[in-house]
């Protein structure tokens, strides 16, 4: 019989691996839009092109996130978090140094498939410092604020950096902490062997190419039209490839997501409220910044800095969730921090025709209330289902709906905006040239967050029912 491979040494220097390949990974999203004006300016990079530096980014992450998971189970977590951190970093010098608009997108994109290999492993390796469920829980709750820090430093950050040192520097300095939570998990996380040599060539390909063309067409479906054949046939093959996905899983002698497990009602619930959560949040990260710099005349720095608004609110709450961890169920603390979505995103939505910033900060500190709260009771939910054999693999699964949820809070509302502020959406990229342009930017953000709004409420609804099933 296989005896337990041993615990780690330095459990505290894991945790900060792990909360620093967290925060990194999110900086790249969130530090992006204040540093887009610069680039546009330099590289001439149009509306598209700006988001496909963000999507492709997010795409090869949500493809192949489930996949790196499954290969930490398999091959040993601390190898494929070392691979994947290791990578990043470089990528990040790369992406620092690219001489087009082109050459980003690509290694945006390589860029989020070397972020999938450390996510896949992130939590697993808590799990493995802390094999105690109290100081797990306890640790799990750290990583929350880690990742509501994250939320909060990054776009005041990037468009600091933007503003007086360039764009370039905003994705440099991502660099530094990623190689230094690589040498943390060098020197903290024990190498282990295999538990199961065997994989699941078939379903992962199918998995990533099925994400694949289900965020492809989201993403592109405003511009090429959502009748274009290109869509349409992505729409499709979609549908045909993820359903293969379940049917090959289902008989697959070493499945990549185990059906048992993702039928797990928590383990479902979980994934909507990271999905609903990341939709909002990244929605307000990408489009705020721009509404404050087109509407408000803000500089780069100065709509970063407007992010403060969620994101000082999302610290505080994370770390006063320290003192109710134990105290109040995680159901109560996800429920209750979805309907703060929903309520913050509405008056957002109220407010974004004042035209002013103190104006907006009743619904962006609610919202922010909501984000705080809710990160480290997720991790504790999936916790409790996934079995610590395949731990990544379950927590890849929710994960996953981060950056689907990414794609969602970008192109998807990102489409509502373009389509209620009328043209290709260049008035949202840049400053609106216009009173008009004004009016239909403001006119987009309301319809923004109204959906935001919708989304979250109903995302608590369909949390609380699947709870109570569990």
């Amino acid at each position: 019989m296989r005896s337990r491979p041993p615990l780690p040494q330095r459990p505290r220097a894991a945790l900060a691996a792990a909360c620093l390949a967290s925060a990194t990974t999110v900086g790249f999203i969130v530090c992006a839009p204040p540093a887009l004006p610069s680039l546009q300016r330099e590289l001439g990079a149009s509306f598209e092109q700006q988001q496909w530096i963000v999507n492709g980014y997010v795409l090869t992450q949500a493809a192949l996130l489930v996949t790196a998971g499954s290969l930490g189970d398999r091959r040993g977590h601390r190898r494929i978090f070392l691979t994947g951190m290791t990578a990043y970093a470089a990528l990040l010098v790369a992406f620092a140094c690219a001489p087009s608009a082109l050459a980003l997108a690509l290694l945006g994109a390589l860029a989020g498939a070397a972020s999938a290999l450390a996510l896949g492993a992130t939590l697993p390796i808590v799990s493995l410092a802390y094999p105690d469920a109290r100081r797990r829980h306890a640790a799990l709750a750290v990583w929350g604020v880690s990742v509501a820090l994250a939320y909060a430093a990054g776009p005041p950050l990037g468009g600091l950096l933007a503003e007086h040192v360039g764009w370039r520097a905003v994705f440099a300095a991502l660099a530094a902490p990623t190689a230094l939570g690589a040498l943390l998990a060098l020197r903290s996380v024990p190498a282990r062997g295999p538990r199961d040599a065997r994989l699941d060539p078939l379903g992962a390909l199918l998995l990533a190419a099925g994400l694949g063309a289900a965020l492809f067409a989201l993403i592109e479906g405003n511009r090429l039209g959502w009748s274009s054949a290109a869509i349409v046939a992505a729409c499709a093959g979609a549908i045909v490839l993820l359903a293969a996905f379940a049917a090959w899983e289902r008989r697959a002698s070493a499945p990549l997501l185990d059906p048992r497990t993702t039928g797990e009602p928590v383990l479902q619930a979980a994934a909507l409220a990271t999905l609903a959560l990341s939709a909002a949040l990244f929605a307000m990260v990408f489009y705020l910044p721009r509404y404050l710099m087109a509407v408000l005349d803000a500089g780069p720095a100065a709509a970063g800095a407007g992010l403060l608004g969620v994101t000082v609110p999302a610290v505080l709450a994370a770390v006063a969730g320290l003192r109710l961890r134990g105290r109040v169920p995680e159901l109560r603390l996800v429920v209750g921090s979805l309907a703060a979505l929903a309520v913050g995103a509405a008056l957002t939505a109220q407010l974004a025709a004042a035209a002013s910033y103190p104006a907006l900060l009743p619904g962006l500190v609610v919202f922010g209330l909501g984000v705080g709260t809710i990160n480290g009771p997720l991790a504790a939910l999936v916790a409790q289902v996934a079995g610590r054999t395949r731990s990544g693999a379950a927590n890849a699964a929710v994960y996953l709906c981060r950056p689907a949820g990414a794609a969602a809070g970008i192109a998807g509302l990102g489409a509502l905006l373009q389509l209620r502020a009328g043209g290709d959406g260049r008035s949202v990229a840049t400053a609106a040239a216009s009173a008009a342009d004004v009016q239909a930017l403001v006119g987009g953000v309301e319809t923004v967050f109204h959906a935001v709004a919708a989304a979250a409420l109903l995302a608590a609804v369909a949390v609380t029912s699947l709870l109570r099933r569990a």
